[in-house]
């Protein structure tokens, strides 16, 4: 027994001596890590969760909306961690201003990622992220893909609005009022707006090739965003209304 406290004791002490605090760097490469860092985290997320990558109009992830794959959730939760401790590990008064809330950014963001995605088996229950990945997907790539290539890229979008809904279907369980709420709310606006004279008004100068974002494509659409929103309806009338207040239900959504 004395043995085993006395090799904990030293064990301790080794790590302690070994732990390193902050370490100062020069601001370019400072500013080089938490660039690299960003970049890096940005790709990995997007793996993991295609739902928001379409919600930021990240290219590459158009056949991805319906997928969530719980393998690419925990490395994107492993790299979250590692990436956190690589911004820690310098002093952050070598950034400039800019660079200083990039770092706090990412860092919160990651923190962020580890606090929702504890349990991965739950998070995906909630209408939320499939309303989002239809409605800002498709919003976010009309704003800001490059015109020449509009039309192709929201036709697909478009298109897998269905998958996305099989896909909400197979795994929606329990939901809130409040979840149930707001996601047939953006549902049923969007599919307001899914015409071909709205997405006209909303792309503004940019081409919109008929031949391509047809009308029966867009017609589908709508139809695919109106039957989801009636399946979330559904959901509501038995969904949880005991929440002390907003906040929670919305976190318990």
């Amino acid at each position: 027994m004395h043995i085993i406290l006395a090799m904990v004791l030293l064990l301790s002490q080794v790590g302690a001596q070994s732990a390193e605090g902050p370490r100062p760097l020069a601001p370019s490469e400072a500013e080089a890590r938490v660039d690299s860092v960003g970049a890096e985290w940005i790709a990995t997320k997007a793996s993991c969760n295609p739902h928001w990558a379409t919600s930021r109009g990240i290219p590459g992830h158009d056949g991805e909306i319906a997928r969530y794959n719980s393998r690419h959730v925990g490395r994107a939760t492993r790299k979250s961690m590692n990436s956190a401790r690589v911004l820690e590990s310098f002093v952050a008064d070598s950034l400039s201003l800019e660079g200083w809330i990039d770092r706090e950014l990412l860092l919160a963001d990651m923190h962020a990622h580890q606090y929702w995605f504890a349990n991965r088996v739950t998070w995906r229950h909630s209408p939320l992220p499939y309303t989002h990945a239809i409605v800002e997907g498709v919003l976010s790539l009309i704003l800001y893909d490059e015109a020449d290539s509009l039309s192709p890229h929201l036709a697909a979008r478009l298109g897998a609005i269905g998958e996305v809904e099989a896909d909400a279907r197979a795994n929606i369980s329990d939901p809130t009022w409040l979840a149930c709420e707001e996601a047939s709310s953006d549902l049923e606006e969007f599919a307001a707006f899914l015409t071909p004279e709205g997405i006209k008004d909303l792309a503004g100068d940019a081409p919109v090739d008929p031949g391509v974002l047809t009308p029966e494509v867009i017609q589908d659409a709508r139809a695919a965003v109106l039957r989801f929103a009636s399946f979330i309806d559904s959901l509501a009338l038995e969904a949880d209304t005991d929440c002390d207040d907003i906040g929670e239900c919305r976190f318990l959504g």
